[in-house]
């Protein structure tokens, strides 16, 4: 995990897309594969994984980098050029993208650090 981040102009990307019925597991799959090399650019501030609890085929990601030249230089990379043609196989339809400008990012009173085991 970076200990420090700097920001210029940060820009948070809100995906949402729908897997075709019986292939969440293939789309995590394809995901999960590139997971570490997004978490360790240099530009990457943070990315959030989400599934819809009542219906499964949908998903959400939400992922922040220190700005748009990050971002796009994130897009550019061997494994997100991979990552695209892989994805489109499990896909229902169109994902959908969002640009947000982050204000602030909090951490709650008490607020606990949570790890997730990433897979292999």
């Amino acid at each position: 995990m970076k200990d420090t981040i700097e920001t210029t102009d940060p820009i948070t990307i809100a995906v949402q897309f729908k897997t075709k019925p019986g292939q969440q597991d293939e789309a995590k799959a394809v995901v999960n594969r590139i997971l570490r090399d997004v978490l360790a650019e240099d530009g990457n501030v943070h990315v959030q994984m989400f599934q819809d609890p009542e219906d499964p085929t949908k998903f959400l990601f939400i992922e922040t980098f220190v700005n748009k030249a990050a971002e796009t230089a994130h897009t550019q990379t061997p494994y997100m050029q991979r990552f695209y043609q892989e994805i489109a196989a499990p896909l229902d339809g169109e994902s959908t993208l969002a640009y947000w400008k982050p204000y602030g990012l909090f951490d709650g009173a008490g607020a606990k650090a949570v790890s997730f085991d990433l897979p292999n």
